[in-house]
């Protein structure tokens, strides 16, 4: 099952082809007019709530309920409207649809996650010999995990334009794939990771790699190249019970038409379940709650040979041809997730 968050109530939706069906309403139909139900709708809102976080919290019997309510609408219903006349469908193409995020929701972003990623960004100089994969791998995994937040009032939505902050003159695209929590839990244990993936979807970690209003404290750890207004995109949907595996999900990253990264989850340096134990240690992770598999190689950063020495903010600069500019359309991709499309617009200056 697809699930999108649309409209200005940021209802939750079913998409089925090119349509948007109403879970909670076409639910309360359903017990309506199949189970005979007296309260309908007190029903629909306790079982398949309306809000993607409530909705997650429910349980089996959400998703249960909503193929139920999906089955009754397109099928036995012998019309699309609601028991009090709402539109129960929508096409795709008439509504908003928003990044797919619960509200509450904690993003967690796995950084350096991709040792082919992480070997370009440490190496572009053409001078020496890079460090082999191994090499890299082996480093990574002795430093550990790190990472860092980004916020879901930032987000953008499928289709959403990413406002180029004033800030940068390298602004970078990250394709990724991203986890979706469906239960709370804290000390979890890798062995007990999977129980815990509710849901996937795609992300667009969206980089500042330059700050050219002057660098950050270095001891700062509020990552503001990772946060502005539009700095992560999600979606284009979230996708459950099509994914078998976390482990074996593969993405593309084009810009403007042209192939940029090619990935697959199975290739993170650490995977989702030590992620879940890492991030979970004295803290409770509450469902809802998404965790990203981090990039890989192909950003503009670990891809463009470096002009000079690393500036203030720590990292060199790079040849600005293949960074982010006003105009460009960058597209991540899964064949079962979707494509998660968003264009680069100028920030506005009135």
């Amino acid at each position: 099952m697809k699930l999108v968050v649309y409209g200005s109530e940021r209802k939750l939706g079913a998409l089925q082809g090119d349509q948007v069906i109403d879970l909670n309403l076409a639910y309360a139909k359903y017990l309506k007019e199949s189970q005979n139900e007296p309260l309908p709708y007190e029903m629909a809102s306790a079982v398949v709530p309306a809000e993607l976080g409530d909705f997650i919290v429910s349980g089996p019997r959400a998703i249960e309920g909503a193929q139920k309510a999906v089955e009754h609408v397109t099928r036995r219903a012998s019309d699309q409207r609601g028991l009090r006349g709402e539109r129960l469908i929508e096409p795709q193409s008439d509504i908003k649809t928003h990044a797919p995020y619960a509200r509450r929701a904690r993003i967690m972003m796995a950084g350096g996650n991709f040792v082919i990623h992480s070997q370009g960004m440490g190496f572009r100089t053409g001078e020496g010999t890079p460090p082999s994969l191994d090499e890299v791998y082996k480093e990574s995994r002795k430093r550990g995990i790190w990472g860092f937040y980004c916020f879901t009032e930032n987000a953008a939505g499928p289709d959403e334009d990413v406002i180029y902050p004033a800030r940068t003159d390298r602004l970078d695209y990250e394709g990724e794939v991203a986890v979706i929590l469906g239960k709370a839990g804290k000390d979890i244990r890798p062995a007990d990771g999977k129980q815990y993936i509710w849901g996937f979807m795609l992300q667009n970690d969206i980089s500042a790699r330059t700050n050219i209003s002057g660098a950050d404290n270095r001891q700062s750890s509020f990552a503001r190249g990772k946060n502005f207004d539009t700095s992560v995109c999600g979606g284009p949907c979230v996708v459950i019970d099509e994914i078998p595996d976390c482990h074996n999900v593969t993405w593309e990253t084009r810009v403007n038409g042209e192939l940029r990264q090619t990935g697959n989850t199975k290739d993170m340096t650490f995977n989702f379940y030590e992620y879940l134990e890492y991030m979970s240690a004295d803290m409770m992770l509450r469902p809802g709650d998404v965790i990203s598999a981090g990039t890989t190689a192909g950003t503009a950063q670990d891809s463009s040979d470096i002009l000079e020495g690393p500036g203030d903010g720590g990292q060199p600069i790079r040849d600005p041809k293949r960074f982010l500019k006003p105009g460009d359309v960058v597209e991540i991709s899964n064949p079962i997730i979707g494509t998660l499309r968003n264009r680069i617009v100028a920030k506005s200056t009135t």
